[in-house]
């Protein structure tokens, strides 16, 4: 099992895409790096996110699990290894994304990245001055975080479920995002269960 695809995924600000960056530029080959919020604000953009998804969205709220990955799934390249952020973040993705692991022979990693509230709303605030990005509004920063521990935080519990009786390599990495993100602290904060 040649293939990867590596999932980064943690609260708003914690580095799901600027710790793929690092990461890509210590890879001597080119990875694409599948960025589902990117993807998403560009679809609201050129009018291929309904008026309903946008709002939600931009209220701070998770899209429903069947449309973001029929939304995503196109995208996932099947012939090389790839980074993706944002993905899964319910509980109920984590089959879908292990089941296409499997059809198409990849195996998976999955960056848990955990950050305290206090340093998310930080790293919001400093971000949003510099950004002009509706869902870094104050008011939407605490549905965003409400979501994250509703959802996102039990997705790695449930690929621990999943880590021992899965036939597909499976390896979760927790990376604690509360200290600067920089080279030495990517390997210095990290704890890595693999099958």
């Amino acid at each position: 099992m040649e293939n990867r695809v590596t999932c980064f995924n943690g609260p708003m600000g914690s580095g799901k895409t600027a710790i793929p960056k690092l990461i890509q530029l210590l890879c001597p080959m080119p990875i694409k790096i599948i960025g589902v919020g990117d993807m998403l604000r560009a679809a609201q953009v050129d009018g291929r996110l309904d008026q309903a998804r946008t709002k939600k969205m931009n209220d701070g709220y998770l899209l429903d699990s069947e449309f973001i990955w029929n939304f995503i799934k196109p995208n996932l390249p099947i012939d090389k290894s790839f980074f993706i952020d944002g993905f899964p973040r319910r509980s109920n993705q984590v089959p879908m994304i292990l089941k296409w692991c499997q059809e198409n022979k990849f195996s998976m990693l999955y960056f848990n990245i955990t950050q305290s509230h206090e340093i998310t709303e930080r790293r919001l605030s400093e971000r949003s001055a510099e950004r002009n990005r509706n869902d870094n509004k104050p008011k939407t920063r605490g549905v965003r975080w409400k979501e994250y521990e509703k959802h996102t935080q039990n997705v790695a519990n449930e690929l621990n479920k999943q880590i021992h009786n899965f036939p597909i390599p499976l390896e979760i990495i927790e990376f604690d995002s509360n200290q600067i993100i920089d080279y030495p602290s990517l390997f210095k904060y990290t704890k890595v269960r693999t099958n």
